[in-house]
C-alpha cells in the first residue's frame, strides 16, 4: 500500500506531529520534558533542524520546523527512535512509545506560518489544560517566562529555538509581545488542501510544489532531493582536524564514533563502514559504553569538549 505524499527538500517548513501508542502518556514528569528538550538538541546539532517552536501534550507532540539540508526523513526516524529509547529507560518498559509513522505537513510562509505556529501554541488552551499559553508545563513558553525558577532548561530551550527566524517571519523575537499574539482568540486548525493532504499554502504555491515534485497523489516511495547534504564540511574537518593530536590516545576510534554520530547525518551503519567496524550494533555499544565513560572520567569529558569547540 502506498504512503501519503512526503516532499523534502532545502528550506521546507514543516508542521510535524506524532502520538503516543493506546493510552500511554508521552508527557508524564517533568524529566519527560527535559529529555525532550535534549533530543531537540542533538536533532538540531546532527541533522541541523531549525526548530520554530514546539509542545509536548500528555499524549503527542507537535513541533513547526525547518530543514535547510532537505532531510526530515533522516532526521525524525532519529528522532522517534532515540524518544522512544529515553522513554522506555525512564519508565523501565519496552515496546512501541508511538502509535505509527509521525505526520508532517508541508508549509507555505506567510499567513500560513502565522496559522500553524498559533495553533501549536495553543494547543493545551484548545484542551482546557491552562487558559493561558505559558502556563502549560510542557510549552517552551512556561519556562521561558520563568528564568529564574527554571534556569538550565530554559537557557536549553533558548538554545533549541532559532530567535533570528522566528524574527524573519512574526516580526519579533520579544517574548512578551509573542505571547500577547498567542493569547488572542483561539486559532482555528489549518486547512488542508483536499486533494494533497499533506500541504498547506495557497492554491499558487501548491501548484508550484505539485508541478516540481509530485506526480500524482500518492507517491510509492518519499520525495527526497537526489543529493543528500551532510554537515558543512569545512565544520566538521575542523574537529578531525584537531584530532590529529589525539592520535595515540587509547579511546581515539571512540572518539572518532562519538563526533560522527554527534555532528553528522550518518547511521550507525554509515560510521561502522568509515571507521572499519563490522556493523552498526558494533557501534551503538561502542557509544553506549563511551558514552557511561564520558559521565565517569571529566578529563576524558572536557578533551571532547575541546575538540568539539574548534568547529565552532
Amino acid at each position: 500500500m502506498n504512503r501519503p505524499l512526503r516532499i523534502e527538500y532545502q528550506g521546507a517548513l514543516y508542521h510535524v506531529m506524532s502520538h503516543g501508542t493506546g493510552i500511554l502518556w508521552l508527557y508524564r514528569d517533568a524529566l519527560n520534558f527535559k529529555n525532550f528538550i535534549e533530543l531537540l538538541q542533538r536533532v538540531k546539532l546532527k541533522y541541523g533542524f531549525i526548530f520554530h517552536t514546539f509542545i509536548l501534550m500528555q499524549n503527542h507532540y507537535h513541533m513547526l520546523l525547518e530543514t535547510p539540508q532537505g532531510n526530515l526523513s533522516r532526521g525524525m526516524l532519529y528522532f522517534n527512535r532515540e524518544l522512544a529509547r529515553a522513554y522506555n529507560r525512564h519508565f523501565k518498559r519496552h515496546g512501541a512509545v508511538l502509535s505509527k509513522r509521525y505526520k508532517a505537513i508541508l508549509i507555505e510562509s506567510g499567513s500560513y506560518y502565522n496559522n500553524v505556529f498559533r495553533y501549536i501554541n495553543q494547543n493545551a488552551m484548545r484542551k482546557g489544560v491552562t487558559d493561558r499559553v505559558e502556563n502549560y508545563l510542557g510549552s517552551p513558553w512556561y519556562y521561558l517566562t520563568k528564568a529564574k525558577e527554571c534556569n538550565n532548561l530554559c537557557d536549553e530551550i533558548r538554545e533549541v529555538i532559532s530567535w533570528k527566524v522566528l524574527k524573519s517571519h512574526l516580526g519579533t523575537e520579544e517574548i512578551s509581545k509573542i505571547l500577547t499574539w498567542l493569547n488572542e482568540d483561539e486559532e482555528s486548525a489549518p486547512k488542508i488542501h483536499e486533494k494533497y493532504n499533506s500541504i498547506l499554502g495557497s492554491d499558487k504555491w501548491i501548484k508550484e510544489i505539485r508541478e516540481k515534485y509530485i506526480s500524482g497523489q500518492y507517491i510509492s516511495d518519499e520525495i527526497v532531493q537526489s543529493t543528500k547534504l551532510r554537515m558543512d564540511h569545512s565544520d566538521i574537518w575542523k574537529m578531525f582536524r584537531a584530532l590529529k593530536d589525539y592520535k595515540d590516545h587509547k579511546k581515539y576510534r571512540d572518539i572518532v564514533i562519538f563526533l560522527l554520530s554527534k555532528h553528522c547525518d550518518l547511521t550507525q551503519k554509515e560510521i561502522a563502514e568509515k571507521v572499519g567496524i563490522k556493523s552498526g550494533n558494533a557501534v551503538g555499544v561502542r557509544l553506549f559504553r563511551f558514552g557511561k565513560l564520558l559521565q565517569e572520567d571529566r578529563e576524558l569529558a572536557a578533551e571532547v569538549e575541546r575538540i568539539e569547540k574548534c568547529k565552532m
